[in-house]
């Protein structure tokens, strides 16, 4: 019966500060005036020490995961889970927050609500926060809960419908099937293109990669009913 709200870090990486010294090359358009008024370039505008993490840089997540630890840890106050290092709680304000990369979810009983708001005024001075509103997607699922009688749904419908709609099978099509495998089938090396029909079918062989990674993620999270036939076809990748 708890709330539960959701809230993202707009650009969470490069909240970080380096902890070693990293170096880039910046590209001569970036500046207004890179060259000199003999055509020249300029000494400096190339290349530039980094103080800030960005994406992509290797020590990105570890320098973010240290930033939420300091800000939780350090300046709120907060107690980091030893069983689960994404989890942040504080027992004395019945405040309890996951953290997933730059997505937090906040759970508290009613009775918390004015410690919420000033958990999300405080934090909101440390990091640049999205508003926080209540729990209705997490991690690209869809969250139904019915709180009188505690229960919660998690469902992918929207990436279903997205992925039955892209390989035309939308309900009412005439190949709509219960699973992705036709039953019976007993797939073999027969059914692999040789490396002369590879070559030209390299459109399919990317469809066939795209669609099965979109099944695996479903079969990992809100369809383990699929789980069998996925892992047949995951085979053949």
């Amino acid at each position: 019966g708890w709330e539960i709200d959701q809230n993202d870090v707009h650009t969470a990486f490069l909240a970080c500060d380096m902890d070693t010294e990293l170096y880039v090359l910046v590209p001569r358009w970036f500046c207004d005036e890179p060259f000199d008024s003999n055509g020249q370039l300029k000494q400096g505008w190339t290349i530039h020490r980094m103080y800030r993490a960005i994406p992509g840089v290797p020590q990105g997540p570890r320098l973010w995961n240290n930033k939420r630890k300091e800000v939780f840890v350090d300046k709120l106050g907060f107690v980091q889970s030893k069983a689960e290092i994404c989890l942040f709680f504080c027992p004395k304000r019945k405040l309890y927050c996951f953290g997933w990369v730059d997505d937090f979810f906040l759970f508290y009983p009613p009775e918390s609500r004015a410690q919420r708001d000033k958990f999300w005024t405080d934090i909101s001075k440390l990091m640049d926060l999205s508003a926080p509103s209540k729990l209705y997607d997490c991690l690209g699922c869809r969250v139904t809960r019915d709180k009188r009688a505690g229960l919660m749904w998690l469902g992918q419908q929207n990436m279903i419908e997205g992925l039955l709609s892209k390989n035309n099978l939308l309900p009412g099509s005439k190949m709509t099937i219960t699973t992705p495998l036709t039953p019976g089938v007993k797939l073999s090396k027969q059914d692999c293109p040789s490396a002369e029909q590879a070559q030209v079918m390299s459109d399919m062989q990317k469809w066939y990669r795209s669609t099965v990674a979109s099944l695996n993620n479903l079969a990992n999270w809100t369809r383990p009913d699929l789980s069998y036939a996925v892992s047949k076809l995951c085979r053949f990748m």
